[in-house]
Order: structure tokens, then C-alpha cells, then sequence
């Protein structure tokens, strides 16, 4: 059995959201505070979430980070205090990393919009994870057909290759729980390009790179620069953008296989001096929960109806800010 991991819920604000994916409206779209959304069963999707961990027997300490107006009320669980876009909640991820965690062991992070079973959470750490324990980062890819995705289907699925010799790519949806060593990594080049990729996450890669590499080149060069001034060589703009255009060529070609797509993110998120073989693992798992996090309103409903809500339910805005606490959506 592996160590109980600490574990931190991501729990912010989408007020403002992404671009609207195709063939979706923005009435269509969920927008505030996900993880304060009540469940039939009386508690908050946060609460929901943070029973079932606790149930699991794999964390240890778990904390969620999100406005604490919002969510101290509502979840039994430490909250850190935060507010606002998304690159200020990841840096007090990072600072609330090393406070609260030895930075030289595995930390867990979720999403507070996904719904796994305690037995799918056993699973995934025990089963998935720690086989692959020595890991700086350890990501999970879930292999699935739009079916299984139901009420999720619209969402993209990445086309890859399971193996480097096979011949025809799979699809692949991003699973929102990801294990990491703070130490081991590059943790704020990370957040920068999580901030990014998160901001145009609704469209498609080709559509996505360029504004990426725009917005997100003058923040590399300034920390070559400041790198140069410690006396460093100024290879992260290169590292970054070599990297991420010969990946986004291998992928157009259909030829990126798991294992290419685990080195490229090992050569931009891992220390130099930390890098060894496999030091990103992506598992490809079965667990279609964890890649179903709650971005609409028919993915809302779909959720209520399964844990038990009338079959007319028709979800409306999340909850904001207010004394009231929680509204029934």
C-alpha cells in the first residue's frame, strides 16, 4: 500500500469561462462556483467529493482552495483563502505546497467538478499510481469511445498512439487528477502554461497554439533574462517552444505516441538535474469519472439524475457569492 497522499481541491470561480465549444451556446455553459453546487443528497459537490477521498483510505490531508465565503460552510475540510483568474489560485497551490507538504514527496491535486467512486480513487492510486511511484509527475490519459462519455461526449478527446509501433492513433481524455513531487519540477512554468492552456481549452490544438505561444513567449524570455542575471544559460524559451512545435507537428501527423508525449512533458516540466527515465508517467486508465468533469448543464443533470433527482430537473446558474450559501440549482 502506498503512503497516504495529501491531496488539494482546485475549487475556484469559472464566472467568465473559455471560449464556448462548437455546437454549444453560453447559456449552455455552467458558470461559478462548481464545487458549491447542492446534491440531492443535501451536501455540496466539494463535500461530496472530499467524503468520497476521505472513504477511499489512499490521502491523507485534504485541502481545498477557493474563496472562503463560498466554501468554508460547506466543506469540513481545510480551505485555503483565494480569489481570482486562474494563474493567482495555481500560485497559492505552489505556496500552499511547500507550507503545508514535504515538497520532496507526491502531492495529489483534483478538480472539484469530477465525481469518482471511493473505490475508483482506491483503485487509481494503489493500482495505477504506485506502480509507477518513482515518478516526478504521474498523469493519467483515459481511454474511451464518445459513448462512454455520455452526457460528455462533446468534450475532445486527443488522438494518440498507446504505443510507440502501433499504426493508428486512439482517443484520449484528459483525467483531472495528477500526482507530483513540487521539488522535482518547474512549478511555475507549469502554472503558466496551465493558465494558458486552461484559458483556450475549448479549442482545437491548431487553433490553440499560436495564441499560446503569444501570450505565453514574453513571460519565457523574462525569466531567461532573470536567469541570465543568475547566471544561467537562457534555454527555457527554447526548451519550451522547440518542444511544444515538434510535438504539435508529431501530433498533426497522427505519429505522437504516449511514450513521446511523456518525454516532451518530462524536457519542459522536470529539473534537469531531477530527470531519469520515465520521470513523467501518463497511465492510460479505464476510469471515464475522472475525465467527466462538470463544464455544462446537461452534464449537471446527468449527474443529478444518477444520484437520484427527479428526472425534470433543470439546473440553473451556479452559486455566487452571497450569505445565503448554496442555492439548489
Amino acid at each position: 500500500m502506498v503512503k497516504k497522499l495529501p491531496i488539494f481541491i482546485l475549487a475556484g470561480s469559472d464566472q467568465k469561462g473559455g471560449p464556448v465549444p462548437v455546437n454549444m451556446t453560453e447559456q449552455d455553459m455552467l458558470r461559478g462556483y462548481k464545487g458549491a453546487i447542492l446534491l440531492p443528497n443535501g451536501k455540496t459537490l466539494a463535500q461530496e467529493l472530499i467524503d468520497r477521498m476521505r472513504a477511499s483510505g489512499v490521502f491523507g490531508e485534504i485541502c481545498l482552495i477557493g474563496p472562503a465565503t463560498i466554501y468554508e460552510s460547506v466543506v469540513d475540510c481545510d480551505v485555503i483563502d483565494v480569489e481570482g483568474k486562474l494563474p493567482v489560485v495555481f500560485e497559492s497551490l505552489r505556496q500552499a505546497m511547500y507550507e503545508k507538504c514535504d515538497p520532496g514527496s507526491h502531492v495529489a491535486i483534483c478538480a472539484c467538478d469530477i465525481l469518482p467512486t471511493a473505490e475508483e480513487f482506491q483503485r487509481l492510486i494503489e493500482t495505477d499510481f504506485s506502480s509507477q511511484a518513482s515518478s516526478k509527475i504521474w498523469w493519467q490519459l483515459v481511454r474511451a469511445d464518445e459513448k462512454a462519455m455520455g452526457a460528455s461526449d462533446w468534450k475532445q478527446a486527443y488522438q494518440l498512439l498507446p504505443t510507440p509501433g502501433d499504426e493508428s492513433p486512439v482517443p484520449y481524455y484528459p483525467g483531472h487528477l495528477v500526482v507530483l513531487k513540487p521539488d522535482s519540477l518547474r512549478l511555475r512554468l507549469i502554472n503558466q502554461l496551465l493558465a494558458l492552456s486552461y484559458k483556450y481549452r475549448n479549442r482545437t490544438i491548431r487553433n490553440r497554439f499560436w495564441p499560446m505561444s503569444l501570450e505565453g513567449g514574453w513571460e519565457l524570455v523574462k525569466q531567461d533574462v532573470f536567469g541570465i542575471l543568475q547566471g544561467k544559460l537562457p534555454k527555457l524559451t527554447w526548451t519550451v517552444f522547440s518542444q511544444c512545435l515538434l510535438g504539435l507537428v508529431s501530433y498533426r501527423r497522427r505519429k505522437m505516441s504516449v511514450t513521446e508525449f511523456e518525454s516532451r512533458l518530462g524536457k519542459l516540466f522536470v529539473h534537469r538535474e531531477e530527470r531519469g527515465p520515465r520521470s513523467v508517467v501518463v497511465a492510460e486508465t479505464p476510469y471515464v469519472s475522472f475525465a467527466k468533469d462538470f463544464d455544462s448543464h446537461v452534464e449537471l443533470k446527468e449527474l443529478l439524475q444518477n444520484l437520484g433527482a427527479a428526472d425534470d430537473v433543470h439546473p440553473g446558474e451556479n452559486p455566487q457569492r452571497g450569505a445565503g450559501g448554496p442555492k439548489q440549482p
